[in-house]
């Protein structure tokens, strides 16, 4: 048995050890009953016991999935300008760079490998499937960022032997862009939905709660 065996296991002994631990108080908190304090009072205790435990888990997605998410959309926001590098700028808003291909290619690799995952997954395959979630969500968001930025950039779309789709204008071309960019925003949600599942909801309006509203306000 190498090391890492030992080290999981024993992390997973102590994982199961704090979850019981934490189970108990919960039940202890959720029935809990006294004649010191009025019932408004054991009330207020017995519900704030029911949340507290999806308020840590929320805590500890954000404090590994938001780094992820932010890391994973600043490297890929500037992906689709990566056919300057490849091709010259002589073909800058090549149509395969500027389109979904890389976020339906995210999408088909993420559904392969994750989509479908044992009923007792174990702790380390569940992190690695929400991180690697996340990372690819957060890309395909930020590809849609992108293209749709390139719709207020007039340029034509670059397609090979052809040139442009529709020659002197470029509404065809912000079609294109449009509409890729709403299908990279499709293909985002529904890795977002994937990689967290049951938390997708609740990690919404936590990120709105703590994050998008209060930037909000500061500025106002």
């Amino acid at each position: 048995m190498s090391a890492n065996d030992d080290f999981y296991r024993n992390f997973e002994k102590k994982r199961k050890y704090r979850k019981e631990y934490v189970e108990s108080l919960r039940k202890e908190g959720t029935n809990i009953r006294g004649m010191f304090f009025n019932e408004e009072f054991y009330e207020k205790i017995r519900n704030e016991t029911r949340n507290w435990q999806d308020i840590t888990r929320d805590y500890a997605n954000a404090a590994v999935l938001i780094p992820v998410g932010s890391w994973a959309f600043s490297e890929a926001l500037s992906f689709p300008d990566f056919d300057i590098s490849m091709l010259g700028i002589g073909n800058h808003r090549f149509f395969l760079f500027h389109s979904a291909a890389a976020a339906w290619a995210l999408k088909t690799l993420y559904e392969a490998n994750f989509e479908t995952f044992p009923k007792e997954e174990s702790f380390a395959n569940r992190v690695i499937r929400k991180i690697f979630g996340v990372a690819a969500a957060s890309s395909a968001f930020a590809i849609g960022c992108h293209l749709t930025i390139d719709v207020f950039q007039p340029k034509s779309v670059v397609f090979p032997g052809i040139g442009t789709l529709v020659d002197g204008t470029l509404v065809d071309d912000n079609i294109w862009l449009f509409g890729n960019a709403i299908y990279c925003f499709k293909v985002a949600d529904h890795l977002y939905a994937l990689a967290l599942g049951d938390d997708y909801q609740r990690v919404k309006g936590f990120v709105k709660d703590h994050f998008i509203e209060p930037f909000l306000v500061v500025n106002k």
